[in-house]
């Protein structure tokens, strides 16, 4: 998460399992969302105060429960303590230092098998700008000085069903006014519900790969930025009607960032209005491809969190992926020769050598992976619908492209002998790491629906991705 400021709240908290022994303490959320609290308590008896035992194991504490500004509070899956026994001049008065995945504002939980939820309401930054519906509408009168600013808000946008999922994009405002100024800031939502019941980290899940979607689609890495949940079963009573119970949640996603973000609309990979006719089904085909590769996603957008470095690490990130990527969706001309012939022509290689001989042994161990078809060719098969884009006209030019990929590559994981075409430069390897990443992009659009002659469009027409291709 990135919030707009860092929470400080002053407080007290217990164990479910000791309600009648509060002790003090501060809460602290950062804004990325990690989670600290600070528990004081008096050193001659604080084990009994907060646990009714003195045999308690403090890194078996899963959930404290707490007040803050007469809001419940529980705070969920506690990674790490510092204990400070008997601090000097304290006068008896020692801390407790813990460290949460997840705080819930809103409620207590007793414990962990009670977090069943039935919808979520989350923001990410980046969605408003994506879509581009401003419900503002100002018009100018006959005279300079007359104006009328209407505001509409945007009707809400059902997206799709997955798995006893309903996603949908909902909108919302807030205003405010006096005698000489009025404020109107329109918002917006992905909302997630279901009419079964679910776990905490079934709705992390979706939202995880909702949240990448826009990262994928805005060209850059955005943030969550507020979540909220709510479940059939707790219910809160408003005049003479049980209503749902608004739940905030904080937790600390990865990867993290402080700080604005900026997001420009002609940087985008493709904007809303080019997609809103099929956008339910370009997301369930995204949600899906998760199923398959994962491992790829999580590659790529790790190195798409590590925009405009130089370093190594991020273009062996962008080699990784695309081989996994190939292997998981290239079902022919993967390997070199049919299993069965290759079998044989295994079979025969180690039958020249005794059984228990080290020479056999060795050639078992290589020809393990030996009928793999290697990187440069799983590579070449993936620009090969692409290679317009690229400017490489010949087989010569795909060559040496993806030449230069695999030489750096070998020379990043080995630090040997540095092949004739290795790319070491730390410009020219930026260069290369963003045409790696512009190929990945180009084969994700293929895999949520998209022709090869409509991507080439989005590639031509967006000036951002040419100048990754080196067309600018």
């Amino acid at each position: 998460m990135k919030l707009s400021e860092s929470i400080k709240k002053t407080g007290f908290f217990w164990l479910p399992e000791a309600p009648e022994t509060p002790l003090p303490g501060v809460l602290h959320i950062s804004e990325i969302g990690e989670i600290v609290l600070e528990i004081s308590y008096l050193s001659d008896n604080s084990k009994h105060r907060i646990t009714g035992s003195a045999k308690v194991d403090w890194g078996e504490v899963v959930i404290i429960s707490g007040i803050v500004d007469n809001d419940d509070i529980t705070l969920y899956k506690s990674g790490m303590t510092k204990r400070n026994h008997y601090a000097p001049l304290s006068y008896g008065v020692s801390n407790i230092t813990f460290h949460f995945d997840f705080a819930f504002f809103g409620f207590k939980y007793e414990n962990e098998e009670e977090i069943m939820l039935s919808s979520m309401i989350f923001s990410i930054e980046g969605l408003r700008e994506w879509l581009f519906l401003p419900g503002v509408n100002m018009q100018y009168g006959d005279k300079s000085e007359d104006s009328l600013i209407r505001f509409t808000l945007p009707e809400d946008i059902p997206i799709c069903d997955y798995q006893n999922f309903n996603l949908e994009i909902v909108f919302s405002y807030s205003s405010n006014r006096s005698s000489f100024e009025a404020n109107i800031a329109q918002e917006v939502y992905f909302c997630l519900n279901s009419t079964n019941l679910h776990s905490l980290d079934d709705f992390l899940d979706m939202i995880h790969k909702i949240h990448n979607f826009l990262c994928f689609v805005i060209d850059r890495m955005v943030y969550i930025q507020s979540v909220k949940s709510y479940s059939v079963e707790k219910l809160m009573k408003i005049g003479n009607h049980d209503t749902c119970r608004s739940i905030k949640i904080y937790y600390q996603s990865f990867p993290f960032s402080s700080g604005p973000t900026n997001i420009h609309r002609h940087g985008q990979l493709f904007p809303y209005s080019d997609i809103q006719d099929r956008f339910g089904n370009i997301m369930k085909k995204w949600i899906q491809s998760y199923d398959k590769i994962e491992p790829v996603f999580n590659l790529y957008f790790t190195s798409l969190s590590m925009f405009n470095t130089y370093s190594p690490e991020r273009f062996l990130l962008l080699v990784r992926a695309m081989e996994v990527f190939h292997r998981k969706f290239s079902e022919v001309d993967t390997e070199r020769y049919p299993r069965q012939k290759f079998k044989n022509m295994k079979n025969c290689i180690l039958s020249k050598f005794p059984e228990s001989s080290e020479m056999r042994s060795l050639l078992k161990e290589i020809l393990m992976f030996a009928n793999q078809i290697p990187l440069r060719q799983r590579i070449t098969k993936m620009i090969q619908p692409f290679k317009g884009l690229y400017n490489l006209n010949t087989q010569q030019e795909i060559d040496s492209f993806v030449g230069n990929i695999v030489s750096t590559r070998n020379y990043f994981t080995h630090y040997g002998h540095k092949p004739k075409n290795t790319i070491d430069n730390p410009e020219d390897v930026y260069k290369l790491c963003i045409k790696m990443e512009a190929l990945l992009q180009l084969c994700f659009l293929q895999l949520i629906g998209m022709d090869v002659e409509y991507i080439e469009n989005i590639a031509r027409k967006n000036n951002h991705f040419r100048h990754k291709l080196g067309l600018d």
